[in-house]
């Protein structure tokens, strides 16, 4: 489904207001028109520094995917921006992260891109699947697989790696958490392998 993204002045003074409480004065913001899922992807300028906002509408049916990545944040805070805070507010649901500055990474062969992407991946699957309700992987990928017995573990997987989910700076960072999933870590690289088309970065 198409998202039609909705401007930082388009907001109602009482949800700007909401904002404002929690980030304080805000000079000016900037849409950001990439991404396909958040109704509200603005980054915001304020008196001291710069934060990112993504909301969906709390009626919206995947506002779930809301939920699922403020309550996996802490979890992987080795690869992703720190969640600041997470109010609903006059019918929307809205998340705010603190700023990366950075590029989305390019997925070619030989890349250099591809061992900071690869090191953060691995460092998510390090993670023990924290005791919340997260999807496995052979609940996800039983209606494409016979056998899915490969894919079930114990390992916290990100299972989202579009080059828009991920910033390229001195490392890798990732930008949407809004899948994770407990499965087995080479299933996690093995999604990598398919998106960069590249073996050889991918050990066992």
């Amino acid at each position: 489904m198409l998202i039609t993204h909705t401007h930082w002045e388009d907001l109602s003074e009482g949800i700007r207001s909401a904002v404002r409480k929690k980030a304080g004065p805000v000079l000016s913001a900037q849409t950001v028109l990439e991404g396909f899922n958040s109704e509200i992807t603005t980054v915001l300028h304020t008196s001291t520094n710069k934060i990112f906002i993504k909301g969906l509408r709390s009626d919206n049916p995947r506002v779930w995917t809301q939920q699922m990545e403020a309550m996996i944040n802490p979890y992987v805070a080795q690869v992703t921006p720190r969640l600041l805070w997470h109010i609903e507010t006059e019918g929307w649901n809205i998340l705010a992260f603190e700023h990366i500055e950075g590029r989305h990474p390019d997925y070619s062969p030989g890349s250099d891109d591809l061992p900071k992407v690869v090191a953060a991946i691995r460092l998510i699957s390090e993670v023990t699947c924290p005791q919340l309700p997260l999807k496995r992987a052979e609940q996800r990928w039983s209606p494409y697989m016979d056998d899915t017995s490969a894919l079930q573990s114990d390992t916290l997987l990100h299972t989202d790696l579009d080059p828009l989910n991920v910033l390229i700076n001195d490392t890798a960072r990732v930008i949407d958490s809004a899948w994770p999933t407990c499965g087995a870590a080479r299933e996690g690289r093995l999604l990598l392998a398919d998106l960069a088309r590249l073996n050889t970065w991918l050990g066992d």
